[in-house]
């Protein structure tokens, strides 16, 4: 270890300056990745914990699991990258009849990066669509799910 201290000191200051950067770097896509493993994990656990309470109440999901995985697929094609196809993202909630739905979709949407940005972690559906849709479509989409008697808001 002394040695490579020894080094760096030697070092000149473009060399010193060229480490200290690509050190920076990595902690941060370190911390990224840390940080993004903490969020799938306690995003998973909160989304179960809600489903089976919404089952001990006898709402259940009213389409199949791939159903979901297509919609949230639409839903991530729409949203990633630029300008955002708000249409598709309201007839994929158009599709959810209750709050399990709406549970089973974000499971389904889970946690996505953008594919344009390499500097985004891995959010869910709730961030994408904050992120995508103004403050009169976000009021829009929740007029629609309370339509339905869906509690849960974006």
């Amino acid at each position: 270890m002394n040695d490579l201290i020894k080094q760096f000191k030697g070092a000149s200051a473009t060399t010193q300056l060229i480490v200290v950067l690509m050190v920076g770097v990595l902690i941060y896509f370190g911390w990224k990745y840390i940080k993004g493993k903490g969020a799938a994990v306690s995003h998973f656990i909160n989304n179960q914990s809600q489903q089976s309470v919404l089952a001990n109440n006898g709402i259940t999901t009213s389409l199949l699991n791939n159903d979901y995985e297509s919609i949230a697929d639409s839903m991530y094609e729409a949203m990633d990258g630029p300008g955002t196809d708000s249409t598709i993202i309201m007839g994929g909630f158009e599709q959810m009849q209750n709050d399990a739905d709406i549970l089973a979709l974000k499971k389904a949407f889970g946690l996505r990066d953008s594919s344009y940005n390499p500097f985004d972690s891995a959010v869910d559906l709730n961030t994408w669509i904050m992120g995508d849709l103004g403050l009169d479509e976000r009021e829009q989409l929740n007029s629609l799910l309370s339509s339905k008697g869906i509690t849960i808001k974006f």
